[in-house]
């Protein structure tokens, strides 16, 4: 995501008067950069770096701090935030640069990944095979090691929004329980509540497999089709539904985008806000963006943000069921 913010707006951000979007884009562009980052401080070190920064936003000095560094310190002071949080909402401390460097190449890969939505809002990824993944907020979703390379198998604890890349060499495998679900490549969701005793799978385009491993059912699901699995009855269900208002849990929440580019958020916002959108700009499709939308936010002022921070432009048809996006430079 480009990073052209305003001097002005780290001042408000200082001060507390940016509006709640103006937060939401400064610091998802934060985390993006607190990701991409190879300064990582020790707990230890976080109390004392927290205080130096607090002391260097108001000093002790009459003096006023300088515009350059009120942006400075801003900078930091929502990065330090940002792995403050990472840090106890994961329940570990993060390892220092010189642990990481331990780790070799091979162990990584070697090890699952884990990804985990929000208590506060649904969040949108990507996985290493182009897959976009939307997990309802309080979801897991374990990726295998070595994810795309020998296989794509992951597991699910919650629910999540499936858009699968196809690969017919490698069929995409989703775990919950004893339920299996294999496709090549197709738009679906699960639910597996942890605790609950059934898992529910509604398939939005094409065709699924699904398989309780625990009695060799198995059955195929086109679309608008739905397979619910109980664990107690050993009894699976599997009726036509409306695919598209058994989607509709993903459409009235805060969703987070997670290093999401706009061709790949173009599909679900044509779906939330029931438009067409226009993108014909390779460059500009492919650029990536980390920020929220909030359940009751407009399509118009969502992407009037988005388009500030990556010097681009929209425009709505006169019966405003088409939007086009471009470049700023282009007519």
């Amino acid at each position: 995501m480009k990073h052209n913010f305003s001097k002005d707006l780290f001042e408000k951000y200082i001060a507390g008067t940016c509006t709640e979007e103006e937060k939401a884009m400064i610091e998802g562009w934060y985390l993006h950069e607190l990701k991409s980052s190879a300064f990582v401080p020790s707990n230890e070190r976080m109390p004392k770096l927290q205080q130096e920064i607090w002391e260097g936003i108001h000093p002790r000095s009459t003096a006023k701090p300088t515009l350059k560094w009120i942006g400075y310190a801003a900078a930091i002071f929502v990065a330090v935030l940002f792995i403050y949080l990472f840090v106890h909402s994961n329940g570990q401390p993060i390892e220092t640069k010189e642990v990481r460097t331990l780790v070799s190449k091979e162990e990584v890969l070697a090890k699952p990944e884990i990804m985990t939505a929000s208590e506060t809002e649904n969040t949108m990824m990507k996985l290493a095979d182009g897959s976009l993944v939307v997990l309802e907020k309080g979801s897991k979703l374990t990726v295998s090691a070595n994810f795309n390379l020998h296989n794509r198998e992951v597991e699910l604890v919650g629910k999540a929004f499936f858009d699968i890349a196809h690969n017919a060499k490698k069929p995409f495998v989703i775990h919950t329980g004893t339920v299996r679900t294999r496709v090549l490549g197709t738009a679906f969701d699960i639910t597996a509540i942890s605790g609950s005793k059934s898992v529910k799978v509604n398939v939005i385009r094409g065709r699924v497999e699904v398989k309780d491993t625990a009695t060799n059912w198995m059955t195929i699901l086109p679309k608008n089709y739905q397979a619910i699995f109980d664990s107690e009855s050993r009894v699976p269900l599997r009726h036509k539904i409306d695919a598209e208002k058994e989607l509709s849990w993903n459409n009235q929440e805060n969703l987070a985008f997670n290093n999401i580019t706009f061709k790949n958020a173009k599909k679900l916002l044509e779906d939330r806000f029931h438009v067409k959108i226009n993108l014909e700009d390779d460059q500009l499709q492919e650029l990536e963006f980390t920020t929220s939308l909030r359940a009751k936010e407009s399509l118009d002022h969502f992407l009037g943000l988005i388009c500030k921070y990556n010097g681009a432009k929209h425009s709505f048809s006169k019966d405003s069921t088409i939007v086009t996006i471009k470049p700023l430079n282009q007519n």
